[in-house]
């Protein structure tokens, strides 16, 4: 099982569980301005057996509220579903944070978080910003998501008939961009454990560090790229639980016009 302070090396990566506030705004501090950083979370559903599901409207009302409430928000830990935060930004270390073991957010965190200065990378980005925004009411910036950033690179790879807004998963990206094979057999594990085992720690901090080695081989091509790719096709920030583009509070979706908006037919052209 795995103790606080936990530390295991697996080929390329050594995972540093953190659970004390201290360490994690000591490791965090490292980040600056102008970098990139793999970036996940894991938590446990909102969905408890036999609950009746939420409808758009009273999903709506409760963004409302939560939106004018935010100023007087006081976490309730009990109440808390996010477990761990991974962040990787290529220097061998994926830190995996375990937030209720704190019982407190680190300032830094909420510095790397906030800051439109820093890169942070992913897939299904906007659920794990949502995530954030519904326990601790903080925003996500920056958001890149990789699953449309590959679609970008590789338009006629993966699903090329689906619409553009249909994200790639993880999974697809890493075997195509960086020839690895994820093993998802803890995506359903109990993230609500005391004691997490080292398999769900390696699980977690996996995929900030494949979201790290995919952002700077995608962004590579990306740059290269004979056509002009606008980081706005697939960048984001996340404020009030809302997708917003990068800087402003214009609303943002993803759109690009090398997709077509009808059914069934996908990628059309690079132009």
């Amino acid at each position: 099982m795995a103790p606080s302070g936990f530390t295991a090396s697996v080929p390329s990566f050594t995972i540093e569980y953190i659970t004390t506030v201290d360490r994690a705004n000591e490791c965090l501090r490292l980040i600056r301005d102008g970098m990139a950083i793999g970036f996940d979370a894991e938590w446990t559903s909102d969905d408890e057996p036999g609950a009746k599901r939420k409808t758009p409207g009273e999903r709506n009302a409760e963004k409302r509220q939560q939106t004018r409430t935010a100023g007087q928000f006081t976490i309730r830990w009990e109440l808390v579903k996010l477990r761990l935060m991974q962040l990787y930004w290529g220097n061998g270390i994926v830190y995996v944070i375990d937030l209720p073991a704190m019982k407190e957010v680190p300032h830094e965190l909420e510095r790397v978080c906030a800051s439109s200065a820093i890169i942070k990378a992913g897939t299904g980005l906007f659920c794990d910003a949502s995530r954030l925004w519904k326990d601790f009411r903080m925003n996500l910036s920056s958001c890149v998501e990789l699953g449309l950033a590959f679609k970008l690179v590789f338009p006629e790879t993966t699903r090329p008939r689906a619409f553009y807004s249909e994200l790639v998963g993880l999974v697809d990206v890493a075997e195509h961009v960086c020839g690895m094979k994820l093993d998802k057999s803890q995506r359903e594990t109990d993230w609500s454990k005391s004691v997490l085992s080292s398999e769900q720690l390696q699980y977690a901090a996996t995929d900030a560090y494949t979201s790290f080695e995919c952002y700077t081989r995608l962004q590579s091509e990306i740059d290269r790229c004979e056509y002009d790719i606008p980081s706005a096709w697939f960048t984001f920030d996340v404020v009030g639980n809302t997708r917003v583009q990068a800087g402003t509070s214009a609303k943002w979706k993803a759109d690009c016009n090398w997709w077509s908006s009808e059914p069934g037919v996908g990628f059309i052209a690079r132009r």
